[in-house]
């Protein structure tokens, strides 16, 4: 969800629509459960599930997009996406160095562990991974 109101708000109306929507309150309660479910905390009522690369990296793609100003929340979100970059393609950490180099958040545990899991999978990188 939060890819698709990023992908519309951005070609809509640039910076400024992007500044509306994430003054929402909606925006701010999808973003608040966003943010529990990618650092598996209890969700009322929801099941737990296996999240992937995919969903953090789009997730952390569509903050980028909307430049939300949430430096707490990106930082939690990466702590619980560091463990988890050994899965990762090249896109995916492509995308979620991205993310945080574009909000302009340093969250030093997910540059290193971006970086111990790039080591062993760069020969197989193409150039478009980087």
């Amino acid at each position: 969800a939060v890819q698709r109101i990023a992908k519309a708000a951005k070609p809509s109306g640039g910076p400024e629509r992007c500044k509306e929507v994430v003054a929402d309150q909606r925006w701010k309660d999808l973003a608040t459960r966003l943010q529990r479910f990618l650092t598996n905390e209890p969700i009322d009522g929801a099941e737990v599930v296996k999240l992937t690369p995919h969903h953090f990296s789009l997730s952390l793609g569509a903050f980028a997009t909307l430049q939300v100003d949430d430096p707490e929340m990106l930082r939690a979100i990466g702590r619980a996406t560091a463990p988890l970059l050994n899965d990762f393609q090249p896109l995916h950490l492509a995308n979620t160095v991205y993310s945080f180099a574009s909000a302009g958040v340093d969250c030093v545990e997910v540059f290193k562990a971006v970086e111990q899991a790039s080591r062993p999978k760069l020969k197989s990188f193409k150039s478009q991974d980087f």
